[in-house]
């Protein structure tokens, strides 16, 4: 009987031993939070070349877009009009609602796009007609305003760094394409170890090794909410949690 029992339970054992490798923890400590840069409404209602000035592009005769080679200008709304967007929406309804966007021909997609004064910029796939339902996201990138997120995500990815000289090596919790959980990589300042799918994504850039302590500069791009697709960077400090200070975090 007794050999029975064991038998029944190893199973359940092994499975907890393999599937959680070692994790003693990392510590994550943000330095002093950088001031989000503005937009710049000039900047980006002037970004055309003088000898390239955007033409108006239309779709059964209403004006849809401004296109320029180096064009990404646009008007610039308030809050009010983008916080209208909903899923669904025709390419119509859109330009009802903020006007003419603007696109640079240059680039591979040639998004559409209209910009907000809060930092939120609309993109969207051009259409053939003006009434077919438009694909389209909002995308909005900060600067060092999710710490908390960032901060949870890095210490469950991160299951220990070890530093020798100038290269530390990494041990993540989880499969990524540059390493299998539980396996050693080792990385240099400038190069980064990241996590990309699925989403959120977070990517460290080595950019100083100090003792026991790696500064990286992040970027981190979250699951989308609805039409918002939000990502940002930041400056953070990453060691193992025995070797780490008392801290609030």
């Amino acid at each position: 009987m007794l050999t029975i029992i064991l038998m029944r339970i190893m199973p359940i054992i092994l499975f907890v031993f393999v599937t959680f490798p070692l994790h003693a923890g990392i510590d994550v400590t943000f330095l002093a939070t950088e001031k989000p840069k503005e937009v710049e409404t000039l900047r980006i209602q002037r970004e055309a070349r003088p000898d390239e000035l955007p033409v108006p592009v239309r779709i059964n005769g209403i004006v849809v877009f401004l296109s320029g080679h180096h064009y990404s200008g646009g008007e610039v709304h308030e809050p009010e009009r983008f916080n209208k967007l909903k899923e669904g929406m025709a390419l119509r309804e859109i330009v009802s609602l903020l006007g003419p966007g603007s696109q640079n021909s240059s680039t591979g997609i040639g998004f559409i796009s209209w910009r907000c004064v809060d930092g939120r910029i609309l993109l969207v796939w051009p259409t053939v007609e003006l009434d077919e339902k438009a694909k389209y996201y909002v995308s909005l990138h900060g600067n060092n305003q999710r710490h908390d997120d960032v901060g949870r995500l890095a210490k469950a990815l991160i299951a220990r760094l070890d530093i020798t000289k100038q290269k530390v090596a990494v041990i993540l919790t989880e499969d990524t394409h540059q390493a299998k959980a539980g396996e050693v990589k080792t990385y240099e300042i400038g190069q980064t170890f990241q996590k990309v799918d699925p989403l959120p994504r977070i990517d460290f850039t080595i950019i100083r090794i100090e003792g026991a302590t790696v500064h990286c500069r992040y970027f981190y791009q979250a699951t989308p909410e609805g039409l918002l697709h939000y990502s940002e960077t930041g400056t953070l400090i990453l060691q193992n949690h025995e070797q780490a200070a008392p801290s609030n975090r």
